[in-house]
């Protein structure tokens, strides 16, 4: 159900993003996907810089610092 609309956004050229909305009761990182107007990518990205602040980020249980 979440690749849903990605398709909606690669067929019709319009900018998309998701940006990570906390964790699932399984501990899984769920998203959640922005979708903008043409042209309109400076919004989607301050919008989704103020989402992510909104959520807590863990490092993965398998972690591979390089």
């Amino acid at each position: 159900m979440q690749m849903l609309y990605v398709k909606l956004a690669n067929f019709t050229g319009i900018p998309a993003l998701s940006v990570p909305s906390g964790y699932d009761a399984n501990g899984l990182p769920p998203g959640i996907m922005l979708h903008g107007k043409w042209y309109d990518e400076e919004k989607l990205i301050k919008a989704s810089f103020h989402l992510e602040k909104l959520f807590e980020r863990r490092k993965p249980q398998v972690f591979y610092n390089y």
